[in-house]
């Protein structure tokens, strides 16, 4: 069980680290794990009710309001309050990492449940990235998650606990939520659905609906 959780941290820092190498070639990743990809500044001028929302269109448009994550790129263990991490079956107290970018919380029984990473990219981040580059995950689908365009996407085929799943929130904004499964957990064969239902959680928190 303690292998599961630094697999869901190292690909955490992993996403940061590829999301701030903004003059990389996104297909060349950075890191020792050649098994993912890179992700980087992509500014649109689009605007996000548009039909090509960012640089080709590449990733589907947002049709709702953009969504500022301000309140919680710096602090990410408040995108959850603590009775959603109750109701995802979460210790209250979450991790910070990457100076608050990034929370990890997990469980009582890591082996029964799941744990949970939430990321906040740095600004610039954008969904159009990872679909453009979407070739180089074994795993991804493209997903909606709260009416926001997203993605599901794995290093491996993620079927076996882990999943992450990546929301646009506004044309430049993005955020992240990992999710590893603990062996006996119901899920472990469908991390994506517990990924995804977090990321919901945070799309509406950051609406506001707290």
């Amino acid at each position: 069980m303690r292998h599961t959780i630094r697999i869901v941290l190292a690909t955490g820092v992993t996403v940061v680290a590829l999301a701030s190498c903004s003059n990389q070639n996104p297909g060349s990743p950075t890191t020792g794990d050649t098994s993912t990809s890179n992700t980087s500044s992509n500014r649109s001028t689009d605007s996000p009710s548009s039909e090509k929302p960012n640089s080709n269109g590449a990733a589907p448009a947002i049709s709702g309001p953009e969504l500022s994550v301000a309140n919680f790129s710096s602090n990410a263990c408040q995108a959850f309050t603590s009775e959603q991490l109750t109701t995802l079956g979460l210790q209250p107290d979450g991790t910070p990492r990457n100076n608050g970018a990034s929370c990890t919380w997990r469980p009582e029984d890591l082996v029964a449940a799941s744990t949970y990473m939430v990321t906040f990219p740095p600004a610039g981040t954008t969904l159009d990235r990872y679909y453009k580059n979407k070739a180089q995950y074994p795993a991804f689908e493209e997903s909606e998650v709260a009416n926001y365009p997203a993605a599901n996407f794995d290093i491996t085929d993620a079927k076996h606990g882990q999943c992450s799943t990546i929301v646009g929130v506004a044309k430049d904004a993005v955020f992240i939520v990992q999710a590893s499964a603990g062996s006996d957990d119901p899920q472990y064969s469908t991390p994506c659905t517990l990924s995804a239902k977090a990321a919901e959680i945070v799309v509406n928190n950051l609406k506001g609906d707290r």
